[in-house]
């Protein structure tokens, strides 16, 4: 009995699943703030970087965000957040990440914000202490970024990938990509 376990000193799966929330819960404070000034910082360089009318709602979006995150690391912080309601607010943080990247590949039209969408992903992972919430976040995230790209690519007559073209060949599309850059 050299590997057994001891049933005594072995926690409940109740005693870990309530850590594993609280150490989420208690992870809220560190995302929302980091988010918050993020978005900050996007609304500045919103102003000068975007043509109207994008930068407009993008501006207004990220500080709206911004606000949004701070509140609630202000709630984190005071710890007026229950357990019970962790994986809600984390949720509310994905959405406000979800739609702000939403939003921009939408406003610019733009296939290329596919980037942030991969970023999502990655950032995603806070959920993974539930594997639930994980491919939650996943299934939306995907869903809407296949949304957004095929009503794009549709809009402007390009190619979404290897066989989801519309109205144009993907060498054309390549080529048409390759005269922006060069020009």
């Amino acid at each position: 009995m050299l590997f057994a376990i001891n049933k005594q000193i072995r926690p409940d799966d109740n005693h870990v699943q309530n850590e594993l929330v609280a150490l989420f819960r208690d992870s809220l404070l560190p995302i929302s703030l980091i988010l918050a000034g993020l978005y900050g910082l996007f609304a500045i360089l919103h102003l000068s970087s975007l043509e109207e009318p994008s930068r407009s709602i993008l501006t207004v979006a990220a500080l709206l965000s911004a606000a949004c995150l701070t509140a609630i690391a202000h709630a984190a912080h005071r710890k007026r957040i229950a357990p019970g309601h962790s994986y809600l607010v984390g949720f509310a943080i994905f959405g406000v990440v979800l739609a702000n990247s939403a939003l921009h590949m939408w406003v610019e039209r733009d296939i290329y914000q596919s980037t942030n969408f991969a970023l999502i992903f990655v950032a995603v992972g806070m959920f993974f202490l539930s594997r639930r919430n994980l491919l939650i976040a996943f299934a939306i995230t995907f869903a809407v970024w296949v949304l957004l790209a095929t009503t794009i690519t549709q809009q402007a007559g390009t190619c979404l990938g290897p066989s989801i073209c519309s109205g144009r060949t993907r060498e054309q599309g390549k080529d048409r990509v390759s005269r922006q850059y060069w020009s």
